[in-house]
Parts: C-alpha cells; sequence; structure tokens
C-alpha cells in the first residue's frame, strides 16, 4: 500500500503503512489547510478593518482640494480685476489723447462691454470652481465606499472561512453550534 501513497511520503514523514495512518495524515493536512485559511481570512478582516483608519486622512484631502480650489478662484478674480483695471486705463488713455470725453457713449459702451466680460469671466470661473468642488466630493464618497466595502469584505470573509473551516478546527462543531452554543 505504501507503493501507491508514497508520494505523502519522503520528507513529510508521513506514515503511508496502512489506510488508517494514510487518513489520519490526511486529517491532519485538511486541518493545517484550515488553520491557514482561518489565518488568511483574519489577516483580510484585520487589512479591511485598518483601512477605515485612512477615512480621516480622504476627508483632509477633500478639504485640501476644495481650498486648492478656492484659491484658484480667488487668483483668477484677481486676473479678471487686473485685466479689467487695464483695459479701462488703456480706454481713458486714448480717449484722453483723442481729446474725448470721458462720458461720450462710445467711451461708456466700451466700459460697459468690458464688465460685461468680466462678469461672465467671473460667473465661468465660479461655475467652475463649483464643478470641481463636486469632483471632489464624488472622489470623497467613492474611496469612502470602497473602504467600507473592503472592511465589509474582510470581515464578512473572516466570517465564511470560519464557517466553512471552522468545523475542521473544533471538532467537527458547526458555525452555530459555536456561535448560539447549540
Amino acid at each position: 500500500m505504501s507503493d501507491w501513497f508514497s508520494f505523502w511520503g519522503g520528507k513529510n514523514e508521513s506514515d503511508t503503512s496502512s489506510l488508517g495512518a494514510t487518513l489520519d495524515t490526511t486529517q491532519k493536512i485538511q486541518k493545517a489547510n484550515a488553520q491557514m485559511q482561518m489565518g488568511k481570512g483574519i489577516v483580510g478582516a484585520v487589512e479591511g478593518l485598518t483601512s477605515l483608519m485612512n477615512l480621516p486622512l480622504y476627508k483632509k484631502e477633500r478639504d485640501n482640494a476644495i481650498k486648492a480650489i478656492e484659491n484658484e478662484v480667488l487668483a483668477g478674480q484677481d486676473q479678471i480685476f487686473r485685466e479689467l483695471s487695464y483695459n479701462t486705463d488703456q480706454a481713458l488713455t486714448y480717449a484722453a489723447r483723442g481729446n474725448v470725453s470721458i462720458g461720450a457713449p462710445v467711451l461708456r459702451d466700451r466700459m460697459k462691454k468690458g464688465a460685461e466680460e468680466a462678469g461672465f469671466d467671473f460667473a465661468m470661473l465660479r461655475t467652475n470652481a463649483n464643478i470641481k468642488k463636486i469632483n471632489a466630493d464624488i472622489q470623497y464618497s467613492a474611496k469612502r465606499r470602497a473602504t467600507f466595502n473592503n472592511a465589509l469584505q474582510g470581515v464578512m470573509g473572516a466570517l465564511m472561512t470560519y464557517g466553512v473551516y471552522g468545523s475542521a478546527l473544533s471538532g467537527g462543531e458547526s458555525l452555530s453550534e459555536a456561535v448560539y452554543g447549540e
């Protein structure tokens, strides 16, 4: 019989002299495999729960992204004001050179058009900033959801692993017997 089961022997020092010894060896291997699978399940649960510690980091990332967006808006507004001021100065300079009254309809229309364009630029700047903020919130929510899913999968995987392999470790006791003491 040991010829058939010679692959069990060798360095593993398994007794293959009889069928009973071979079955005992098989049970030992199954128990060791169950322990290894339980260890993997526990590691998965710990990794999943540990990932929950990253949630404050994700919130800080979102807050920093929103602050950066606000800073971009402020810089953009400053640039719009500079361009409007420059264009107004240029119009007044041309008016002075051409001996045109500041209250002339041409000059008034030019100033009005510059103000309207600046208003459009402000609106576009604010709209783009709002879109970027919404995207930052979406990314934050996606990271949170993924973190909770990973944690849940890790814990559920550990529970499922215990349900599958727990009976091998506890001597035939089922998960409900272990949990409820039935």
